[in-house]
């Protein structure tokens, strides 16, 4: 049956889409996900600007159905208990690694331990072809740090947390 102005009911006849990145605000500034305070390792508060990119809770999943499928085999024998520990690192490593970028640097988080690098010690960020970034060290020989869950998606929000100690590679060039 139609409706008064000659559409039938449940047809969409045109849509107008406006896609917001609600990340940012008018600036280009990161805003939202990933922004939140937190207590550095040094004890001094972060200020409201560090970014933490972390893998996605979504990927406990993974850790969950590990240790659902892990759980006839390590009933079968008691040996065998030892296949508890995949899952157990994969959910301490999805929890646990990341990057935390403030306007004094950067501190890496991996599986074990931790690393804090002021600005003054970086050279740079280099990008492979995977889309993987590193931290390139200064004054260690161009020594690079693997940053765990950092990808090359993740370089503006990197540029624009580091207070300018950074340049976003993605940006446009003004006239």
């Amino acid at each position: 049956m139609d409706d008064p102005g000659g559409r039938r009911p449940g047809v969409v006849t045109a849509v107008t889409l406006t896609i917001v990145d609600e990340r940012f605000d008018q600036t280009g500034t990161p805003r939202g996900l990933g922004l939140r305070p937190r207590n550095r390792q040094d004890g001094a508060m972060a200020d409201a600007t560090t970014v933490q990119i972390r893998t996605s809770r979504i990927a406990l999943l993974a850790s969950l159905f590990g240790l659902s499928f892990a759980t006839p085999l390590a009933l079968a024998s008691p040996w065998l208990v030892w296949v508890y520990l995949a899952p157990m690192l994969v959910t301490i490593w999805v929890v646990r690694a990341g990057v935390d970028v403030d306007t004094d640097g950067m501190t890496v988080r991996a599986l074990v331990g931790s690393r804090r690098v002021p600005w003054s010690q970086v050279a740079g960020l280099e990008v492979d072809s995977a889309g993987r970034v590193r931290l390139v060290l200064a004054g260690e020989g161009g020594r690079a740090i693997r940053l765990p869950t950092a990808r090359a998606r993740h370089l503006p929000v990197i540029a624009a947390a580091s207070g300018g100690h950074l340049t976003d590679p993605t940006a446009k060039p003004t006239p």
